[in-house]
Order: C-alpha cells, then sequence, then structure tokens
C-alpha cells in the first residue's frame, strides 16, 4: 500500500485590491486554494468504479479511504489489498517541470511562478485501491450502495438513495464517549492553531479529530469542501488504525446531514462545531444517539442532542 502524501501549493495570482472607502487600489499578489477533480478507481470491481471528487489535493490516500468508508464500500484498513496515489501534475504552480515545494506541516508556501500550467493541461489527482475479495471478510454484509447515500461537489449534493434507506442502515451509536467544555474548547483552539491554509487563502474548511483521554489533536485536515475534510480525517484515522469510537471531531464549518452521517458511519459519538446545525442533521442525530454540539465561541456553545456527554455542567440532564 502506498503511503503518499502530495502537497500542492496555493496558487498566486494577481488581483487589484479596493482598500478602503474610497476610491483607493492596489495591486498585488494573494494565494488561492487549489481545487481540482480527484478520481478514485476501485479496480476489483467489475466493471471498475470510479467516484469523482472536487477537492484540495493533499492527503489523497486519506481522502480515498474516508470516501470508500463513507460509501459503505470498507469498514477497516483491512478492507483494502492495495491502495495507489498518482498525484497528476500540480496546476497551482509550476515553472518548466519544477517539482512543487512544501513543507511538511504544509507551511512555506512559494512565490508565484512566471509561467503557470493551464490546470486543463494537465491529468488530474487518481486513486487507485484494489479491495479485499469479500469472502475474506468475516461477517460482512454486502455494504455496496449502503453508504451515505450522498455524491457532493463543493457546491451542492446529489441524493443517490432516499434518506430512509441511508439512514436504515446505519446503527444508533454508542454510549460511553463523556468530554467537558474545556476538552472542546481545547480541541477547537488546537485546530485553529493548525489552520495554515485558511490563514494564506482564507478559502478552507477544516476538521480536527481529538483523542479526550490526551487531549492530542490526531489528525487534522483542510479543504475546499468540508465533506472532503471529513472523509480526510475519518480515512486518516483508518490509516492509523484508530478507534473513531472513541474519538469526536471538531469542525470549522457547520453539521450538515452529510457531515453527520459520514461521523455516524464511523461511530462518532459527539460532534462539535464553531456554526450551528441544520435541521435534518439534528433529525438524524437525534435519531441515531448523536451529541451535536454547535454555535461555540467565547466560551459559550449549545448543545442540541443528547446533552448528557458534555459533562461538567451545572445543570447535568437526563440521558
Amino acid at each position: 500500500m502506498t503511503d503518499h502524501r502530495p502537497t500542492f501549493l496555493p496558487r498566486t495570482i494577481r488581483v487589484v485590491r479596493k482598500t478602503d472607502a474610497g476610491r483607493s487600489f492596489t495591486d498585488e499578489t494573494i494565494d488561492i486554494i487549489v481545487e481540482a477533480p480527484i478520481t478514485v478507481e476501485i479496480t476489483s470491481d467489475d466493471p471498475p468504479t470510479e467516484l469523482t471528487t472536487m477537492a484540495t489535493p493533499r492527503m489523497l490516500d486519506a481522502l480515498a479511504v474516508g470516501l470508500l468508508h463513507a460509501e459503505g464500500r470498507i469498514r477497516t484498513i483491512d478492507d483494502l489489498a492495495q491502495l495507489d496515489v498518482q498525484p497528476g501534475t500540480p496546476a497551482a504552480c509550476r515553472k518548466k517541470g519544477q517539482a512543487p515545494r512544501d513543507n511538511a506541516d504544509g507551511s512555506g508556501f512559494a512565490a508565484a511562478c512566471s509561467e503557470p500550467v493551464p490546470f486543463f493541461d494537465n491529468p488530474h489527482a487518481r486513486v487507485t485501491v484494489r479491495l479485499t475479495p469479500r469472502e475474506d471478510r468475516p461477517g460482512e454484509e454486502d455494504l455496496t450502495r449502503r453508504g451515505t447515500g450522498l455524491l457532493v461537489s463543493t457546491s451542492g449534493q446529489r441524493t443517490r438513495q432516499s434518506l430512509a434507506s441511508v439512514v436504515a442502515h446505519i446503527a444508533p451509536v454508542a454510549d460511553e464517549l463523556r468530554v467537558t467544555p474545556d476538552q472542546i474548547d481545547a480541541g477547537l483552539e488546537a485546530m485553529f492553531a493548525r489552520q495554515q491554509l485558511r490563514r494564506a487563502t482564507r478559502g478552507t474548511h477544516a476538521i480536527g479529530i481529538v483523542d479526550p483521554s490526551t487531549g492530542e489533536l490526531v489528525a487534522m485536515a483542510e479543504d475546499v469542501g468540508r465533506h472532503n475534510a471529513a472523509d480526510k480525517v475519518i480515512g486518516q484515522c483508518l490509516l492509523d488504525r484508530r478507534d473513531t469510537r472513541r474519538l469526536f471531531p471538531v469542525l470549522s464549518c457547520r453539521v450538515s446531514l452529510e457531515m453527520l452521517l459520514k461521523c455516524a458511519r464511523a461511530g462518532i459519538e459527539l460532534l462539535a462545531a464553531v456554526s450551528a446545525p441544520t435541521t435534518l442533521a439534528l433529525d438524524v442525530a437525534d435519531r441515531l444517539g448523536i451529541t451535536v454540539c454547535g454555535s461555540i465561541r467565547d466560551g459559550k456553545m449549545i448543545v442540541y442532542t443528547h446533552p448528557h456527554r458534555v459533562v461538567g455542567q451545572a445543570f447535568q440532564p437526563d440521558p
């Protein structure tokens, strides 16, 4: 299995900025986040299946694993017999064959290239996976087409199955996790501190995964699409063989139905977000027993569903 993590630079472009309420304009350069098609090809299917999403082309192995998990094609990393990443040619910044440069922590974005390669002249990234034969997965039912049931892009989503059918195939989560408001706040602060792409471009969502037993942020991803960031962090946990049922995510975005379903498939008991959730997300969270915390800022939060998991409150409601 190839663990290849290409790091694509933001694209640096020239813009004209209006600087104040008057008529003052300045000519400058800014960084723009890269969005590109990422295709996951399942070669063990006959014929091969392709899933394509528009995403920031980083952590491609984790993105593929998380997407396959969300789509119900795998449960653990052992369901993958092979995974190979073909990162394509970075359209973000290249000068006559120059390779992309980036620090290991995602910082250190290079200056703009004088001869950027047009995006459509480059092959986009592709991840090729081969699943283990289904008979080699003890006790597994046919999970094909029992994932989130949603195919997404950064601008919307297309429903492939009825919501009732999707939710019916997701088991309610356990009830073992307990966290304090301080743990949630610390997780969000740790995620904010690592949002280097957002600081460079102002164009990404972020999701971090917190281990409440240590307070460590064990996985973190930024992407143009929040659904991709969710796939990346869940996929990273699977690659690292972490039990997502003992962890909780912190989100820089709202909790939508799609985000809720991805976390539910991973057995996650609690989500904490800076923004408010949607009605569908709360309806499904209530049904599956998931705690949703939102509108978190300045030491305040709203616990929308199953509040008993947030301990240390002055008022402790019944489960």
